[in-house]
C-alpha cells in the first residue's frame, strides 16, 4: 500500500515470479517473493511481508537465497513486517 504513494517506484505486480534455488543442505527448493516494484531509476525493489520475529529457519534460507539472487541483478532486497509497518503509517 506505501508503495503506491512512493514517487520513485514506477511499476508494483505480488509475487511475480518464482526464484528456484539449492539449501546449503543440497536440497532443490523455490520460492515466489511478495512484491517486485520497478523503480523509476530503472532498478527494482523485490520485497517480502513477514513477521520478523516469526520467521522460521526453513523461510530465512529462502530469502537468503532470494537477497543473493537480487543482489547479482542490482536489485534491492527487503523484508518488511508488514503489519508493523502499516499500523504505524495509519
Amino acid at each position: 500500500m506505501l508503495l503506491d504513494f512512493d514517487a520513485d517506484v514506477v511499476g508494483i505486480t505480488s509475487q511475480p515470479f518464482w526464484l528456484s534455488f539449492t539449501t546449503p543442505a543440497g536440497k532443490r527448493r523455490s520460492h515466489a517473493p511478495d512484491y517486485f516494484a520497478r523503480l523509476a531509476v530503472g532498478s527494482a525493489l523485490v520485497l517480502d511481508s513477514r513477521l520478523v520475529d516469526q520467521i522460521k529457519p526453513k523461510d530465512q534460507v529462502a530469502f537468503d537465497a532470494t537477497r543473493e539472487a537480487c543482489a547479482l541483478l542490482g536489485w534491492r532486497y527487503e523484508i518488511v513486517d508488514a503489519p508493523t509497518l502499516l499500523a504505524n503509517a495509519r
